[in-house]
């Protein structure tokens, strides 16, 4: 009776867990694009003759601005992140190779990272007035970091699956 046991399942598990983790957070992260990641208030004050305002009261009509019109070229690299995030999740679950995909993801997902928490600490300057982060920032730099987390989990995970399979893919069972 000989039973053989294979290396690297539950690793491969993980992986793909990972992977998916990184695919999530791929589609928030492009979601987090089209959210509002500043806000300003406008050149002047409108006054406001709305029903209900008291006489002479004064309100700031707010300019909100999205990832696309806000950063320059770094809009590119978030969206480049997200995809690699989406391209991991569906290499591994396709079946795919996922050689590119494991050593693309988490570098591009580190750089995002560190690109959203620069523009969370230091927000560009609008010109018309103090610059607020609205939601889509702080979605956009908890998208982007656990990007990089996961794609670097799914690789260490995959690296693990990798060297287990290396001794040969069947043992025996003692």
């Amino acid at each position: 009776m000989s039973s053989r046991v294979r290396l690297g399942r539950v690793s491969r598990r993980k992986s793909s867990s990972f992977a998916l983790g990184a695919g999530i957070a791929g589609i928030a992260l492009i979601g987090a694009l089209f959210l509002p990641w500043y806000s300003a208030a406008s050149e002047g004050a409108i006054f406001n003759r709305s029903v209900g305002a008291a006489a002479g009261a004064f309100a700031f009509d707010y300019v909100h601005v999205t990832a696309w019109q806000a950063v320059t070229v770094d809009y590119a690299v978030f969206l480049a992140a997200g995809l690699s995030g989406i391209w991991l999740a569906v290499a591994v679950f396709a079946g795919l190779s996922t050689v590119a995909p494991i050593a693309i993801a988490p570098r591009i997902g580190l750089l995002g990272a560190i690109l959203a928490v620069v523009r969370l600490v230091s927000p560009p300057d609008l010109s018309f007035g103090p610059t607020h982060r609205a939601l889509g920032i702080w979605v956009g730099t908890v998208a982007a970091i656990a990007l990089a987390v996961s794609g670097w989990f799914a690789e260490r995970a995959e690296r693990q699956a990798v060297s287990g399979l290396a001794g040969g893919l069947d043992l025996p069972a003692s």
